[in-house]
């Protein structure tokens, strides 16, 4: 034999000798299970690199010995799937790709992606082969995340506090615009344009609504709530929506606003309004949740209870006045000067109406405590006198009272 020619027959298999030496490197160093098997029904290994074996507790020989398969790890639930998806990819000859659980030798159960094909002989399906990597935690993170936003969506329709999400990443880069242009002042601007308010307004979007801020804002359902957007933010209430712009404007992140506005079935409340931008959403503006408490009754009953503190504090000033002595005249300019004092008014008048048909006033402005009395034109006596009190009655101009006696707090 010519030595050249035992040259030429070696040389393939040297090359071929190579090239299993560099797959088996590249193979025994990637970071997954690298595989070859038959297309039958236990999938049964011709190749498998070492890392099977972290990947399932089973060494590489147990799976080439076909003492346990792949088949025999799926999870019940995924093994369907498994089988369909591969025999589908494979009749219109594209390549496969699963995400599916196993158990591991120790007992947990392991999340896998495995991307595959098949290898064709002469036009026939040969073999398969393909990649398979852990993906347990990224897995379980995902589930996770799924698992929060889940409880996030109940809590969310569920409360019964009013809330709606909104997307105001349209009206953040509005206020941008209003930036660059040489607006500073939004407040001052805002209030000078209020046409800009109602553009903002326009560009909010509502991303979800729970069943409590549809009922409170007198929405039929969550489609009326976000046709009527413009008239919850906007008309009689947009001055709260002013507010929230404006702090927007300088940075803020959370957002409280309380006032009286009008709902969509015309009805007046004095609500509460909180707003949060979500954390990590702070510059693009993407997600806002808007919080919305009815406090009208809340105001209600404070009111009434400052108004009888005042009421009381009231009446022992007069009380008071009365024990000092002194003339009627006296004790009348300290009463209106306690109604002043206690009930929150501008100006107290007090007419009084004496038998001869004169009534005098007694006068006290918020600013000082002087009283002056004036004799004003006698009051027609009535027709009838059937009683001294009706003797005294009198035809007056309308807004005064036919009456012994007025007092008149005025604002």
């Amino acid at each position: 034999m010519n030595p050249d020619e035992g040259e030429l027959s070696l040389a393939p298999e040297q090359a071929l000798r190579e090239s299993e030496e560099r797959f088996s490197l590249l193979a025994e160093n990637i970071p997954g299970v690298i595989y070859l098997c038959r297309n039958d029904e236990r999938y049964s290994m011709l190749y498998l690199n070492d890392a099977v074996e972290e990947l399932t507790g089973y060494a590489r020989e147990e799976f080439l010995s076909d003492r346990i398969s792949f088949v025999e790890l799926y999870h019940p639930e995924d093994a369907p799937g498994i089988f369909s998806l591969v025999d589908a990819a494979l009749a219109r000859g594209q390549p496969f790709h699963l995400v599916y659980r196993i158990r591991h030798r120790s007992g947990e159960w392991r999340w896998l992606e495995e991307v595959g094909a098949g290898v064709y002989r002469d036009g026939a399906l040969a073999y398969l082969e393909g990649f398979i990597r852990d993906v347990t935690a990224g897995r379980l993170a995902e589930q996770a995340v799924e698992a929060s936003e889940r409880r996030y969506r109940r809590l969310f329709e569920e409360s019964p506090v009013a809330l709606w999400e909104e997307d105001l990443s349209a009206v953040g880069a509005r206020l941008e615009e209003l930036r660059r242009a040489g607006v500073r002042d939004f407040g001052a601007y805002f209030g000078d344009h209020p046409q800009e308010v109602d553009e903002c307004i326009r560009r909010v979007r509502v991303t979800g609504v729970n069943r409590a801020a549809v009922e409170l804002h007198g929405a039929r359902n969550e489609a009326d709530f976000v046709a009527g957007l413009e008239r919850i933010l906007g008309q009689e209430n947009r001055l709260l929506f002013q507010r929230e712009l404006v702090a927007i404007a300088s940075g803020a992140t959370f957002v409280a606003t309380d006032g009286a506005v009008r709902m969509l079935d015309g009805e007046r409340r004095v609500v509460s309004r909180r707003l949060t931008v979500a954390a990590g959403r702070e510059e693009a503006l993407a997600s806002v949740l808007v919080s919305t408490a009815d406090v009208t009754e809340r105001v209600r009953v404070e009111e009434e209870r400052r108004a009888r503190a005042r009421m009381e504090a009231f009446a022992e000033h007069v009380g008071f006045a009365v024990a000092q002595g002194g003339s009627l005249r006296e004790g009348l300019q300290r009463c209106a000067e306690g109604m002043v004092r206690h009930l929150g008014v501008d100006l107290a008048r007090i007419w009084t109406l004496n038998p001869r048909g004169s009534r005098r006033r007694t006068s006290v402005p918020m600013a000082g405590t002087c009283s002056r009395w004036k004799r004003a034109p006698a009051w027609r006596h009535a027709s009838t006198a059937s009683t001294r009190a009706s003797r005294w009655a009198a035809t007056a101009p309308a807004r005064w009272p036919s009456s012994a006696a007025r007092i008149s707090p005025t604002r």
